[in-house]
Protein backbone atom coordinates (compact mmCIF):
# COMPACT_ATOMS: atom_id res chain seq x y z
CA UNK A 1 0.00 0.00 0.00
CA UNK A 2 1.29 3.45 -0.87
CA UNK A 3 2.22 5.67 2.05
CA UNK A 4 1.36 9.37 1.79
CA UNK A 5 2.97 11.79 4.25
CA UNK A 6 0.70 14.50 5.65
CA UNK A 7 1.35 17.45 7.96
CA UNK A 8 -1.14 19.88 9.49
CA UNK A 9 0.41 22.58 11.66
CA UNK A 10 -0.45 25.90 13.29
CA UNK A 11 2.12 28.48 14.28
CA UNK A 12 2.51 31.98 15.61
CA UNK A 13 5.29 34.03 14.10
CA UNK A 14 6.95 37.37 14.65
CA UNK A 15 7.59 39.38 11.50
CA UNK A 16 10.74 41.46 11.22
CA UNK A 17 9.37 43.16 8.10
CA UNK A 18 11.76 41.19 5.89
CA UNK A 19 10.35 40.95 2.42
CA UNK A 20 7.80 43.72 2.85
CA UNK A 21 7.58 46.25 0.06
CA UNK A 22 9.31 49.52 0.89
CA UNK A 23 7.54 52.56 -0.55
CA UNK A 24 10.68 54.67 -0.04
CA UNK A 25 12.74 52.36 -2.29
CA UNK A 26 15.74 52.83 -0.02
CA UNK A 27 18.11 49.90 0.64
CA UNK A 28 17.31 47.95 3.80
CA UNK A 29 19.90 46.03 5.85
CA UNK A 30 18.97 43.87 8.84
CA UNK A 31 21.19 41.73 11.08
CA UNK A 32 20.01 39.16 13.64
CA UNK A 33 22.28 37.08 15.95
CA UNK A 34 20.95 33.93 17.68
CA UNK A 35 22.23 30.94 19.67
CA UNK A 36 20.99 27.43 20.47
CA UNK A 37 22.07 24.02 21.83
CA UNK A 38 21.58 20.49 20.47
CA UNK A 39 23.35 17.22 21.37
CA UNK A 40 24.81 16.98 17.84
CA UNK A 41 26.26 20.49 17.82
CA UNK A 42 26.50 21.50 21.49
CA UNK A 43 26.51 25.32 21.67
CA UNK A 44 25.86 26.94 18.29
CA UNK A 45 26.11 30.61 17.35
CA UNK A 46 24.19 31.91 14.34
CA UNK A 47 24.10 35.14 12.42
CA UNK A 48 21.61 36.25 9.78
CA UNK A 49 21.92 39.31 7.54
CA UNK A 50 19.45 40.56 4.95
CA UNK A 51 19.85 43.20 2.25
CA UNK A 52 16.96 44.49 0.13
CA UNK A 53 17.30 47.05 -2.65
CA UNK A 54 15.65 48.26 -5.86
CA UNK A 55 17.34 48.26 -9.24
CA UNK A 56 16.55 51.18 -11.56
CA UNK A 57 12.94 51.10 -12.84
CA UNK A 58 12.28 47.74 -11.15
CA UNK A 59 8.88 47.34 -9.53
CA UNK A 60 9.99 44.59 -7.16
CA UNK A 61 12.83 44.61 -4.65
CA UNK A 62 15.92 42.45 -5.06
CA UNK A 63 17.42 40.75 -2.03
CA UNK A 64 20.48 38.90 -0.79
CA UNK A 65 20.74 37.01 2.50
CA UNK A 66 23.59 35.51 4.51
CA UNK A 67 23.17 32.82 7.15
CA UNK A 68 26.19 31.58 9.15
CA UNK A 69 26.24 29.01 11.96
CA UNK A 70 29.33 27.90 13.93
CA UNK A 71 29.14 25.23 16.62
CA UNK A 72 31.18 24.11 19.59
CA UNK A 73 31.85 20.85 17.73
CA UNK A 74 33.64 22.79 14.95
CA UNK A 75 30.75 22.45 12.53
CA UNK A 76 29.91 25.12 9.99
CA UNK A 77 26.98 26.27 7.86
CA UNK A 78 27.14 29.15 5.40
CA UNK A 79 24.12 29.88 3.21
CA UNK A 80 23.97 32.78 0.73
CA UNK A 81 20.78 32.97 -1.39
CA UNK A 82 19.98 35.82 -3.77
CA UNK A 83 17.11 37.02 -5.95
CA UNK A 84 18.13 39.90 -8.20
CA UNK A 85 16.15 41.94 -10.72
CA UNK A 86 18.27 44.12 -13.01
CA UNK A 87 17.15 47.53 -14.31
CA UNK A 88 13.57 47.43 -15.54
CA UNK A 89 13.41 43.76 -14.48
CA UNK A 90 14.91 42.80 -17.85
CA UNK A 91 16.94 40.02 -16.22
CA UNK A 92 16.11 37.80 -13.27
CA UNK A 93 18.99 36.14 -11.42
CA UNK A 94 18.26 33.74 -8.57
CA UNK A 95 20.46 31.26 -6.82
CA UNK A 96 22.29 30.10 -3.73
CA UNK A 97 25.84 29.32 -2.65
CA UNK A 98 26.50 27.20 0.43
CA UNK A 99 29.29 25.66 2.49
CA UNK A 100 28.49 22.86 4.92
CA UNK A 101 30.36 20.82 7.48
CA UNK A 102 27.49 19.53 9.54
CA UNK A 103 25.83 16.39 10.93
CA UNK A 104 22.68 15.03 9.31
CA UNK A 105 20.41 12.08 9.97
CA UNK A 106 20.28 9.23 7.45
CA UNK A 107 17.01 7.29 7.18
CA UNK A 108 17.71 5.38 3.99
CA UNK A 109 16.19 5.80 0.54
CA UNK A 110 12.49 5.50 -0.21
CA UNK A 111 9.04 6.49 0.97
CA UNK A 112 8.62 3.79 3.63
CA UNK A 113 11.70 4.35 5.79
CA UNK A 114 11.10 4.20 9.54
CA UNK A 115 11.53 7.08 11.97
CA UNK A 116 13.21 4.83 14.54
CA UNK A 117 15.83 3.56 12.08
CA UNK A 118 18.41 6.27 11.58
CA UNK A 119 22.11 7.05 11.76
CA UNK A 120 23.89 10.38 12.06
CA UNK A 121 26.65 11.13 9.58
CA UNK A 122 28.84 14.17 8.92
CA UNK A 123 29.82 15.55 5.54
CA UNK A 124 31.60 18.50 3.95
CA UNK A 125 30.27 20.13 0.82
CA UNK A 126 30.09 23.31 -1.19
CA UNK A 127 27.54 23.96 -3.90
CA UNK A 128 25.97 26.58 -6.10
CA UNK A 129 22.57 26.86 -7.77
CA UNK A 130 21.78 29.64 -10.23
CA UNK A 131 19.03 30.59 -12.67
CA UNK A 132 19.96 33.35 -15.15
CA UNK A 133 16.96 34.45 -17.20
CA UNK A 134 15.93 37.21 -19.56
CA UNK A 135 12.43 38.69 -19.79
CA UNK A 136 10.31 37.41 -22.68
CA UNK A 137 7.11 39.26 -21.83
CA UNK A 138 5.76 40.79 -18.63
CA UNK A 139 6.57 38.42 -15.73
CA UNK A 140 7.83 35.66 -18.07
CA UNK A 141 11.53 34.77 -18.11
CA UNK A 142 13.60 32.18 -19.98
CA UNK A 143 17.26 31.32 -19.61
CA UNK A 144 19.80 28.84 -18.36
CA UNK A 145 20.06 26.94 -15.08
CA UNK A 146 23.40 25.98 -13.57
CA UNK A 147 23.94 23.64 -10.60
CA UNK A 148 27.15 22.29 -9.11
CA UNK A 149 28.32 20.54 -5.96
CA UNK A 150 31.48 19.05 -4.46
CA UNK A 151 30.88 16.73 -1.51
CA UNK A 152 33.31 14.86 0.73
CA UNK A 153 32.71 11.46 2.27
CA UNK A 154 29.57 10.84 4.33
CA UNK A 155 31.22 9.63 7.54
CA UNK A 156 30.97 7.07 8.99
CA UNK A 157 29.44 5.65 5.79
CA UNK A 158 30.02 2.03 6.86
CA UNK A 159 27.02 2.28 9.21
CA UNK A 160 24.71 3.67 6.52
CA UNK A 161 24.50 0.29 4.77
CA UNK A 162 22.88 -1.19 7.89
CA UNK A 163 19.86 1.04 7.23
CA UNK A 164 19.77 1.25 3.44
CA UNK A 165 18.21 -1.53 1.36
CA UNK A 166 21.03 -1.14 -1.16
CA UNK A 167 24.73 -1.82 -0.73
CA UNK A 168 25.58 1.00 -3.12
CA UNK A 169 24.73 4.48 -1.87
CA UNK A 170 25.90 6.62 -4.79
CA UNK A 171 28.24 9.35 -3.62
CA UNK A 172 28.79 8.03 -0.10
CA UNK A 173 32.57 8.48 -0.36
CA UNK A 174 32.25 11.86 -2.08
CA UNK A 175 31.44 13.21 -5.53
CA UNK A 176 31.66 16.15 -7.92
CA UNK A 177 28.69 17.00 -10.15
CA UNK A 178 27.57 19.88 -12.36
CA UNK A 179 24.42 20.46 -14.39
CA UNK A 180 23.17 22.84 -17.06
CA UNK A 181 19.87 23.21 -18.88
CA UNK A 182 16.95 25.42 -19.91
CA UNK A 183 14.75 27.12 -17.35
CA UNK A 184 11.47 29.06 -17.57
CA UNK A 185 9.87 31.12 -14.83
CA UNK A 186 6.61 33.04 -14.66
CA UNK A 187 6.63 35.31 -11.62
CA UNK A 188 3.87 37.83 -10.97
CA UNK A 189 4.25 37.89 -7.17
CA UNK A 190 4.08 41.35 -5.64
CA UNK A 191 6.74 40.69 -2.98
CA UNK A 192 9.29 37.97 -3.63
CA UNK A 193 10.02 36.76 -0.07
CA UNK A 194 6.56 37.23 1.43
CA UNK A 195 3.97 37.39 -1.37
CA UNK A 196 0.43 38.58 -0.80
CA UNK A 197 -0.82 37.98 -4.33
CA UNK A 198 0.38 36.64 -7.65
CA UNK A 199 1.58 33.45 -9.31
CA UNK A 200 4.92 31.66 -9.52
CA UNK A 201 5.74 28.87 -11.99
CA UNK A 202 9.13 27.24 -12.62
CA UNK A 203 10.02 24.57 -15.17
CA UNK A 204 13.70 23.60 -15.24
CA UNK A 205 15.44 20.67 -16.95
CA UNK A 206 19.07 20.02 -15.98
CA UNK A 207 21.53 17.66 -17.65
CA UNK A 208 24.09 16.62 -15.05
CA UNK A 209 27.46 14.92 -15.13
CA UNK A 210 30.14 14.15 -12.61
CA UNK A 211 32.23 11.54 -10.88
CA UNK A 212 31.93 9.45 -7.71
CA UNK A 213 33.91 6.44 -6.48
CA UNK A 214 36.02 6.62 -9.69
CA UNK A 215 32.85 6.12 -11.77
CA UNK A 216 31.37 8.63 -14.21
CA UNK A 217 27.85 9.83 -13.36
CA UNK A 218 25.18 11.11 -15.75
CA UNK A 219 21.60 11.98 -14.86
CA UNK A 220 18.82 14.40 -15.71
CA UNK A 221 16.61 16.32 -13.31
CA UNK A 222 13.23 17.91 -14.01
CA UNK A 223 11.83 20.51 -11.59
CA UNK A 224 8.22 21.71 -11.77
CA UNK A 225 6.92 24.18 -9.18
CA UNK A 226 3.61 26.10 -9.15
CA UNK A 227 2.46 28.53 -6.44
CA UNK A 228 -0.58 30.79 -6.20
CA UNK A 229 -1.22 33.58 -3.66
CA UNK A 230 -4.51 35.35 -2.84
CA UNK A 231 -4.89 38.50 -0.76
CA UNK A 232 -8.08 38.44 1.33
CA UNK A 233 -9.71 41.07 3.56
CA UNK A 234 -8.56 41.67 7.13
CA UNK A 235 -4.83 41.18 6.44
CA UNK A 236 -5.23 37.55 5.44
CA UNK A 237 -3.35 35.67 2.72
CA UNK A 238 -4.11 32.18 1.43
CA UNK A 239 -1.71 30.31 -0.84
CA UNK A 240 -0.95 26.87 -2.17
CA UNK A 241 1.90 25.07 -3.93
CA UNK A 242 2.11 22.00 -6.17
CA UNK A 243 5.58 20.67 -6.92
CA UNK A 244 7.15 17.67 -8.65
CA UNK A 245 10.74 16.58 -9.22
CA UNK A 246 11.98 13.69 -11.32
CA UNK A 247 15.47 12.28 -11.88
CA UNK A 248 16.71 9.64 -14.32
CA UNK A 249 20.19 8.09 -14.21
CA UNK A 250 22.92 7.67 -11.60
CA UNK A 251 21.90 10.21 -8.97
CA UNK A 252 24.09 10.76 -5.87
CA UNK A 253 22.22 10.35 -2.59
CA UNK A 254 22.30 14.02 -1.63
CA UNK A 255 21.11 15.11 -5.09
CA UNK A 256 17.93 13.01 -4.90
CA UNK A 257 14.57 14.83 -4.62
CA UNK A 258 13.96 15.41 -0.92
CA UNK A 259 10.92 15.82 1.33
CA UNK A 260 11.28 17.53 4.69
CA UNK A 261 12.61 20.80 6.04
CA UNK A 262 11.33 24.38 6.18
CA UNK A 263 10.38 24.65 2.48
CA UNK A 264 8.87 21.30 1.52
CA UNK A 265 6.90 19.38 4.16
CA UNK A 266 7.41 21.49 7.26
CA UNK A 267 7.28 19.38 10.39
CA UNK A 268 9.48 16.66 8.91
CA UNK A 269 13.25 16.60 9.31
CA UNK A 270 15.14 17.86 6.24
CA UNK A 271 16.11 14.82 4.20
CA UNK A 272 13.60 12.58 5.98
CA UNK A 273 12.49 11.11 2.62
CA UNK A 274 14.64 10.86 -0.53
CA UNK A 275 14.19 8.99 -3.80
CA UNK A 276 14.35 9.48 -7.56
CA UNK A 277 10.93 11.14 -7.89
CA UNK A 278 8.79 13.41 -5.73
CA UNK A 279 5.28 14.86 -5.69
CA UNK A 280 4.17 17.38 -3.10
CA UNK A 281 1.46 19.93 -2.37
CA UNK A 282 0.89 22.33 0.50
CA UNK A 283 -1.52 25.10 1.45
CA UNK A 284 -1.24 27.90 3.98
CA UNK A 285 -3.37 30.61 5.53
CA UNK A 286 -1.52 33.42 7.26
CA UNK A 287 -2.92 36.46 9.04
CA UNK A 288 -1.39 39.57 10.53
CA UNK A 289 -2.69 40.02 14.09
CA UNK A 290 -1.10 43.18 15.51
CA UNK A 291 2.28 44.89 15.69
CA UNK A 292 4.67 42.30 14.23
CA UNK A 293 2.74 39.29 15.42
CA UNK A 294 1.00 36.98 12.97
CA UNK A 295 -0.46 33.49 12.80
CA UNK A 296 -0.25 30.79 10.15
CA UNK A 297 -1.95 27.44 9.62
CA UNK A 298 -0.59 25.10 6.97
CA UNK A 299 -0.81 21.52 5.80
CA UNK A 300 0.97 19.42 3.21
CA UNK A 301 0.77 16.07 1.46
CA UNK A 302 3.62 14.40 -0.38
CA UNK A 303 5.64 11.31 -1.16
CA UNK A 304 8.83 10.16 -2.86
CA UNK A 305 8.97 7.14 -5.14
CA UNK A 306 11.46 5.03 -7.07
CA UNK A 307 9.72 4.70 -10.43
CA UNK A 308 6.60 5.81 -12.27
CA UNK A 309 4.69 2.61 -11.49
CA UNK A 310 4.78 3.55 -7.81
CA UNK A 311 3.07 6.91 -8.19
CA UNK A 312 0.30 5.25 -10.19
CA UNK A 313 -0.23 2.98 -7.15
CA UNK A 314 0.49 -0.20 -9.06
CA UNK A 315 3.08 -1.05 -6.40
Amino acid sequence: MARIHITILFALFVSTAIGQQDSTRKPVLKVLPTAYYTPETRIALEGFAYLSFYSKNAERASNARVFVAVTQNRQLLVDLPWQIFTAGEEFRITGKWDIKKFPEKFYGIGNNTEETTQETYTYRSTGITNRFQRKLTTNNYFGVGLDGRILGAMLPYSTLHEISDTNNIIGESGYKVAGIGPTFIHDSRDIILCPKKGTFLEATLLFNGGRAENVDLTYTKLILDYRQYFSLPKNTVICYQVSAQSTIGDVPYRELPTLGGPLMHRGYYFGRFRDKHLVFTQAEVRKHLFWRLGAAAFGSVGRVYEDFDTILFRK
